[in-house]
């Protein structure tokens, strides 16, 4: 074992293809972006496996693994693995360092490599290598088990959503509709400083903060107390639903919704998040939903015994979720602290 560098086991390379040379083609040769595959050309940048890092935009300072006789396009960065190192175990060093804190640029965030070069990491023979590697994936495999079965929680309270009461934007179950301003008030929440916000609630003594993407961090004050439906009025994620329950605080890009009439709150929830309201989107550069076409939304009303009867029925449903997030919990801290322990 000895102390090295990231340059001392990588080379970095540059890509100058853009995403219009690969849309359409049909060659062999995969290309990737930092959303993964975009297609395929018939030729290939890199003959053996390599780390190709998202240094240009969103989702900056994600690894990725990828294949030999393949090409990434120019908003990645190839990290090519020299000779004592394998491929995997450079995913992982990569992935356990959080590239994305060494981010520059307001508008387009970058990374580069001299920035990031000079981080120490303890370099290993092959063989503990292979080791820590078949150990790591093994722990990714069961992380990767354990969200399929939040996934198929999801979609089992989903089919049952639609099995009671249809596809809420089209009702063909033919429900009575009434427009959602008819139904309950919409209301944006109160801007707050730079600053305010803390990362975690270590001590329990704030109250979660909801933006235009779900909770931004938490606070020492809250705006609401109870049970509401949170609309994202701006930002990429706009028109997302999330559930808030007890005291939370409501930022300016956050719609409370509140009923007007009686509605039982899960299913409200349910109703407003399978609506697909993401697609009232409005704005490329600042993305985001607008409370008058939101208010002129139609939804379906089911009688509100059938209401409660789907809300029994989530809550079953709940008791599992909820022993599959402390599974996953414990999985993923102890992947987190191995990565830790071999990389940091």
């Amino acid at each position: 074992m000895m102390r090295v560098k990231i340059e001392d086991v990588c080379m970095k390379g540059s890509s100058n293809l853009k995403q219009s040379d690969v849309v359409g083609k049909n060659g062999i040769y995969p290309v990737y972006g930092a959303a993964g595959y975009l297609g395929s050309i018939d030729s290939f940048k890199q003959s053996k496996p390599y780390v190709a890092v998202v240094k240009d935009g969103a989702g900056i300072g994600r690894a990725m693994l990828l294949p030999s006789n393949s090409s990434i396009i120019g908003t990645m960065q190839y990290l090519l693995p020299k000779d004592n190192i394998l491929p995997e175990y450079l995913y992982y060093l990569i992935k356990a360092k959080h590239l994305e804190k060494y981010y520059s640029g307001a508008t387009i965030p970058h990374i580069y490599f001299k920035d990031y070069k000079n981080e120490e990491f303890d370099l290993f023979s092959f063989e503990i290598q292979y080791q820590i590697i078949n150990k790591l994936k093994i722990i990714e495999k069961i992380i990767e088990k354990q969200k399929k079965e939040m996934d198929l929680l999801d979609e089992l309270v989903k089919a049952r959503f639609v099995e009671l009461f249809g596809d809420p934007i089209i009702n063909d179950k033919g429900l009575i509709t009434e427009l959602l301003a008819n139904v309950s008030n919409l209301k944006a929440g109160k801007a707050i400083k730079t600053g305010e916000l803390s990362e975690n609630n270590d001590t329990n003594s704030l109250f979660p903060c909801f933006g235009g993407n779900g909770i931004r961090g938490y606070i020492n004050r809250y705006t609401h107390d109870g049970t509401f439906p949170i609309i994202g009025r701006q930002g990429a994620l706009s028109g997302n639903v999330n559930f808030a329950k007890g005291k939370f605080y409501a930022t300016e890009h956050a719609i409370v919704v509140t009923p007007k009439v009686e509605l039982d709150d899960t299913w409200f929830f349910y109703c407003l998040k399978y609506l697909d309201l993401k697609r009232f989107q409005t704005g490329a550069a600042q993305p985001g939903v607008s409370v008058e076409k939101l208010n002129n939304i139609s939804i379906p009303l089911p009688n509100y015994k059938s209401q409660l009867y789907f809300s029994d029925f989530v809550k079953e449903v709940d008791k599992s979720r909820l022993e599959v997030q402390k599974s996953l919990k414990k999985t993923q801290e102890l992947f987190d602290s191995l990565m830790q322990k071999y990389f940091g």
